[in-house]
């Protein structure tokens, strides 16, 4: 038996095979071993994400296997170490002796213990450093009590004890003869017991294919169902059958951006065409751009705050304009003064104002 197989919240990944037994002829199963952690839990979300998967059970010569589900390998052994049945089983006449007592505790209170001499029972192990001094900053109000530090107590140093006296846990072993512990049959040789070196070569033909279903869920079905002694075969079967079937899923299901991370994943050589077309017209771009700023630079050089030959020729003429620009102003302001009367309506001495200014210029 191969597959998998859910109960409620119990999800198993069969792997069951029959084998005679070449000592008595009986015919047992054999099961595979339980999953790990890791692997089980994803194993139990293809259970519940509602899309097709591909369950491969692979048997090598070498009597080891693998277990894979969409081609992720979830479990592997080896048909010596995980199959075989044990060395030695549990005695099946074996009884539990009537004076076999197993329900007293592990240990009990020793009865003949006695207190030592001196022991005092009236003085503590430790007590508070007397010499301890409360803080000068130690504020009750926010930190509380003071209470000094605990300290060996100096009366205990000479005597056997201080405190209140305890006797001390002693085996039961000592106190009771008849305890000897949780009653476990001995074990014996399994006479069933076979070692197949080789258990590949003596597995039973595959002669037909069943289904063992029962369930209360809709819409469950199996198809594509290969045995072939011819890895690559079945490769090329499921890559014409499981693989496509996913990628038309992915591509209805799927976002642009989705399917093209989820073809190129399959695909790994894509990532280089992308480099290609990406990256090289970004580093063209970047690099045009570098080189059209520092042509900037160089035309606006002239607007920095360092003093070039222009600026030493603006400066030494802007010192020579004053002069001429004071005599300007102070005709101006004489001819607004004359112009300035109050028996001159205010349109005609603003346009005369204008007419000398344009004839001065």
């Amino acid at each position: 038996m191969f597959g998998p197989d859910k109960c409620g919240s119990d999800a198993k990944l069969h792997f069951i095979f029959r084998h005679a037994n070449p000592l008595n002829g009986t015919i047992t199963e054999k099961h595979a071993k339980k999953l790990e952690t890791k692997e089980r839990t994803n194993f139990e979300e293809t259970l519940k994400d509602k899309r097709p998967h591909l369950y491969r059970l692979t048997v090598h010569p070498d009597s080891t296997y693998e277990i894979s589900v969409d081609y992720k390998i979830l479990n592997h052994g080896s048909l010596l170490q995980d199959f075989e049945p044990p060395r030695k089983i549990p005695d099946p006449e074996a009884f539990k002796p009537a004076d076999w007592d197993e329900d007293q505790p592990r240990q009990i209170l020793d009865s003949a213990a006695v207190k030592p001499d001196g022991w005092m029972d009236d003085e503590a192990e430790t007590i508070p450093d007397p010499s301890a001094e409360k803080p000068q900053d130690w504020d009750e109000e926010m930190d509380g009590e003071w209470e000094a530090a605990l300290v060996d107590n100096p009366a205990c140093t000479s005597a056997p004890g201080c405190g209140v006296w305890k006797r001390q846990m002693a085996s039961p072993t000592h106190q009771q003869p008849n305890y000897k512990g949780k009653w476990k049959p001995r074990k014996i040789p399994n006479p069933n017991y076979f070692h197949d070196p080789e258990p590949f070569t003596s597995m039973a033909p595959l002669g037909a294919v069943g289904i063992e279903l029962w369930s209360m869920s809709e819409d469950i079905y199996f198809d594509n169902i290969l045995v072939t002694d011819r890895k690559d075969l079945a490769d090329s079967w499921a890559g014409e059958t499981f693989d496509l079937k996913v990628q038309k899923l992915d591509a209805n299901d799927a976002g642009l951006f989705r399917r093209i991370l989820t073809y190129s994943n399959r695909n790994p050589w894509l990532y280089a065409v992308y480099v290609v077309l990406v990256g090289l017209p970004l580093v063209l771009i970047v690099t045009f751009c570098c080189s059209v700023s520092k042509k900037e630079e160089v035309v606006d050089s002239k607007k920095t705050d360092s003093v070039t030959a222009d600026d030493e020729e603006e400066e030494i003429e802007e010192e020579e304009e004053p002069h001429g620009v004071e005599e300007v102003e102070e005709e101006e302001a004489k001819q607004e003064e004359e112009v300035d009367d109050e028996s001159v309506p205010l349109v005609e001495r603003k346009a005369s104002l204008r007419k000398r200014r344009a004839r001065k210029e």
